[in-house]
């Protein structure tokens, strides 16, 4: 099963069509603070995020089954660090196709 964390609000469609692939799990949780964004993030195998909660060192440390980042909007230095781990990072525009590319992405990466 491979684990995503969807950390920005995607539209109501988009999160329908990621449930409807099995080899997903959907774990769609917007709003987090900080701490809970690390309490998150952990056993994720991928995170969709955008500007807020920031992705830092630490949320990387705790999300260290991280295999691929899609984001809008979040700092390239931590983008970089992301690299550096040896973690897919893949930028998609935000708004409404957010959820479209987001779901491309994925499919495409864990060949779903």
């Amino acid at each position: 099963m491979i684990r995503i964390l969807v950390a920005v609000p995607l539209d109501s469609k988009a999160i329908d069509l990621l449930n409807e692939i099995p080899e997903f799990e959907i774990n769609e949780k917007t709003g987090l603070t900080p701490g809970r964004f690390l309490d998150e993030i952990r056993n994720a195998d991928a995170l969709v995020c955008g500007g807020s909660p920031r992705v830092t060192g630490k949320v990387l440390d705790a999300g260290s089954d991280l295999k691929l980042i899609i984001h809008s909007g979040q700092d390239s230095a931590n983008m970089e660090e992301a690299r550096r781990r040896h973690i897919e990072v893949r930028r998609i525009t935000a708004g409404r196709a957010a959820g479209d590319e987001a779901i491309a992405v994925l499919k495409d990466f864990f060949n779903a």
